[in-house]
């Protein structure tokens, strides 16, 4: 698939059939023709098995896209493949992730990490984060959720209660009434919740009410990875992450 005018994957100066020409003609299915192209290069860049994914595309090309005979065939074709690489991608980027072996300074630490949870969408890698520190029971960290195209930011303050769980008590951002902002030069403004974050394996997991691992695992939960030195010491450089850092039970 080379570019080509028109925002398709080919010259659609050099059509070769009539299917080629639909596309062309229609704007929307000349877009989701970019959109598919575009995704599958994103996952051909990690995969592990490119040739099979080379194969699997041609065979898509040559006998469901091209079979098709008006715009509403095509249209529900790309869709559906679109959708095929983007949990492929998913898939792949799971296994990647959960092939970390975590060292023994990060095991000492649980909840300490970046945790991310991420899909493909419109052939852009889009993220849901926590970035936590630890000490001790402490956990004090900052979150970003992406939803409805945009991304939301928050922090909160948790104490450990078992080895894999612990209690989030003090909240800021998206989904309360406080904005994690200054007032006046005072301390942030911050709620009071009950949720629960948990250490499944590799994975992290926010639920309320808390519930056990073999609950959680079956579910996409947000992939343990290592937090630099220098993330952490942003983190602390912040007073509200300070004094939640040395806060005594």
């Amino acid at each position: 698939m080379s570019s080509g005018s028109h925002a398709a994957s080919f010259d659609c100066e050099k059509t070769i059939n009539p299917v080629e020409e639909i596309i062309c003609e229609q704007q929307e299915i000349s877009d989701l023709d970019d959109l598919l192209d575009r995704t599958y290069k994103t996952v051909l860049q990690i995969s592990t098995k490119t040739i099979s994914l080379k194969a699997d595309q041609w065979n898509w090309l040559t006998n469901v896209r091209n079979r098709c005979s008006d715009a509403a065939c095509l249209t529900d074709a790309y869709e559906a493949r679109i959708f095929e690489l983007e949990d492929r991608w998913e898939k792949q980027t799971n296994a990647l992730n959960g092939m970390l072996v975590r060292d023994k300074a990060s095991k000492a630490k649980p909840f300490e990490g970046n945790w991310k949870s991420c899909q493909l969408f419109k052939a852009e890698e889009i993220c849901s984060s926590y970035r936590l520190i630890q000490n001790g029971k402490r956990i004090c960290g900052e979150l970003e959720q992406w939803a409805t195209y945009r991304i939301y930011e928050g922090r909160l303050q948790a104490t450990i209660q078992s080895a894999n769980r612990a209690s989030v008590e003090l909240f800021c951002g998206p989904g309360s009434e406080t904005k994690c902002t200054y007032e006046n030069g005072a301390q942030e403004k911050w709620e009071k919740v009950k949720s629960s974050l948990s250490v499944c394996g590799n994975q992290l997991f926010d639920t309320t009410p808390a519930k056990p691992c073999d609950a959680l695992t079956a579910n996409r939960g947000f992939r343990y990875q290592t937090l630099t030195s220098k993330e952490r010491e942003e983190i602390l450089s912040q007073p509200w992450a300070n004094r939640c850092m040395n806060q005594h039970e």
